[in-house]
């Protein structure tokens, strides 16, 4: 078994908070179970086609996305793999902020970036958590 493989059990207990697994919660409050939505309308071909992204918070409605700004050079634009991004980094950020927060620490600012590389399939094949490629 690999090193990894023996960590990731006791990672995610800790990240999920389950008291008992790694010394209790992080966070003091209670954690209420969320279910959030978003939806994606595509209308036409793949190619010539195009999208619109919304999310059930009315944060942000009809956000637009195409092939090109997909797999092409239209950078205008969002696109899907650029949300997944988004939200990863906000999470680690989030998650950063509530351990140093236990360890008695008040950050200021913390900023994350998520590279996400969409590669053949189409398939994500790359996350990068951090900055500095």
């Amino acid at each position: 078994m690999s090193a990894l493989a023996k960590f990731a059990p006791r990672m995610m207990a800790s990240r999920s908070g389950l008291p008992g697994r790694t010394g209790g919660a992080i966070f003091s409050q209670q954690v209420r179970s969320k279910t959030t939505a978003a939806t994606s309308v595509w209308t036409g071909t793949l190619k010539e086609g195009a999208g619109a992204m919304s999310v059930g918070t009315g944060a942000f409605k009809d956000l637009q996305f195409s092939h090109p700004s997909r797999f092409g050079t239209d950078d205008a634009i969002t696109n899907p793999e650029e949300m997944i991004g988004a939200s990863i980094s906000g999470c680690y950020s989030m998650f950063l902020s509530a351990l140093l927060t236990k360890k008695g620490l008040t950050p200021d600012t913390i900023t994350t970036t998520a590279a996400v590389t969409l590669g053949e399939g189409p398939l994500i094949t790359g996350i990068k958590v951090g900055g500095g490629w």
